[in-house]
């Protein structure tokens, strides 16, 4: 094998492998967002009451979850689409290898019109809407806000796509009404052939390459938007006092950054022959400096606000338990009267029920100093918690019955309480 091909193909698989691995990575951000999304509670949810509010108010970061699934969407078909310009899957055996060579001219045409005229605008531009969501975050409240951003991303997206398509398909048809001529190529030889070439033929192998014309349409869209992403996120930087979120945004900056060099690399290969060494070299460097930007822009804007999103629901949920936990503990005094009246006989006045409330309500007042060491850690339930005002003086600890004797114990020293004595049911029938 030359070294050429070998190259070639070495450059075409480490390709095929990252756009697998990062077609599942996509894929797995995906059902995070639909896992996180289904966590958060509804507006039934809250409305019933079956939804605490603080868990509720997470439904403001899933608001952009469908813009979200849109950039890995975008990120997805734009690396699936890299894998129809790979020469190695024109070998025998391959995917493209049946089709003819004048359906492989059509391949790089399409690859050509989708990636640099859809999938990359609308990467980038999905990248840019979500940044400023986050900066305006009062925009994400509106209702049909995913629908209107993904709206404007189309429409933003068509004058590049409508100029991609005029270089790659109408302008070629016109060009070359009876067929593909090389020699014909530049709009009869008027201009270089690399103007306007979007395929290059050597060695009986048909090489996608990229139009000057369309690199150049796509360079002056780029630079327009990272114009205004610069400024986006130069705000950004001013407003968060986060230096997590700070990094990120600077994170940001430099996925970002990146795509000028994609425009070098590809308008450089075309100074090189297709198929050779130095071309393959350019492309898939141009190749790895977009995918590095996509995954940069997938795991700051997707993946982290939900996990971040995710850990406050658990500490919400985990607050939402204590908070149960500490509600059953709190008996009412009513069923504490109802419980300690079931052992009066029916033939008792209503001086003793008085007397064993009383008595109860001086019991939970001194058993506030009960435990006070467990009552100072995190998570512990204890009456200082739910008194307002509680006496900094020491205090006795009294159980609210003693297990050994028959009576319930009164504090020492206290006067004798009024009504008759509660007496158990075993003494009561002695």
């Amino acid at each position: 094998m030359p070294l050429t091909s070998l190259v070639a193909d070495a450059f075409g698989a480490v390709t095929l492998a990252l756009v697998i691995l990062f077609t599942a990575v996509g894929l797995f951000c995906i059902a995070y967002v639909l896992y996180f999304r289904s966590q958060i509670p509804s507006d039934s949810d809250n409305d019933s009451g079956s939804g605490s509010g603080s868990c509720y108010q997470l439904q403001y970061f899933n608001a952009p979850w469908i813009i979200r699934i849109t950039l890995i969407v975008y990120a997805i078909l734009w690396s699936l689409g890299e894998i129809f310009r790979l020469s190695l899957l024109k070998k025998e055996g391959w995917l493209l290898h049946p089709l003819t060579r004048r359906w492989q001219r059509n391949v790089c045409r399409v690859y050509l019109l989708s990636n640099l005229g859809l999938m990359e605008p609308g990467l980038i531009l999905t990248v840019i809407f979500l940044v400023r969501g986050s900066l305006y975050p009062e925009m994400s409240r509106i209702k049909r806000w995913n629908r209107r951003v993904i709206t404007f991303v189309l429409i933003l997206c068509v004058p590049v796509f409508v100029a991609q398509l005029f270089f790659l398909v109408i302008s070629s048809s016109f060009e070359f009404p009876k067929g593909y001529n090389e020699k014909k190529e530049g709009y009869g030889a008027r201009i270089p052939k690399y103007f306007t070439r979007a395929f290059q033929e050597s060695r009986g192998e048909v090489y996608c390459t990229y139009p000057l014309f369309c690199t150049i349409v796509y360079g002056v869209f780029v630079c327009l938007c990272i114009t205004y992403f610069l400024y986006v996120a130069m705000r950004m930087i001013s407003l968060v006092i986060n230096k997590g979120l700070q990094r990120r945004v600077y994170w940001l900056i430099f996925a970002v950054g990146l795509l000028p060099l994609r425009i070098l690399f590809l308008g450089f290969s075309l100074l090189s022959t297709p198929g050779r060494p130095v071309f393959e070299s350019l492309v898939f460097l141009g190749f790895l400096a977009l995918i590095a930007c996509a995954t940069v822009g997938v795991g700051v804007l997707v993946y982290l606000p939900v996990s971040d999103s995710l850990s406050v629901k658990g500490i919400c949920r985990s607050r939402q338990n204590n908070r149960r936990h500490e509600q059953s503990h709190m008996i009412p005094m009513e069923s504490f009267s109802r419980t300690l009246s079931g052992f009066v006989s029916d033939n008792d006045d209503d001086a003793s029920i008085a007397a064993t409330q009383s008595l109860l309500e001086g019991a939970m007042t001194t058993s506030v100093g009960r435990d006070s060491d467990s009552s100072t850690k995190v998570g512990s339930i204890s009456f200082r918690t739910m008194l307002k005002d509680v006496s900094s003086e020491p205090v006795e600890d009294v159980n609210l019955f003693v297990e050994t004797g028959r009576m319930m114990a009164s504090p020492p020293g206290s006067p004798p309480l009024p009504g008759k004595p509660m007496i158990s049911f075993a003494e009561r029938n002695l």
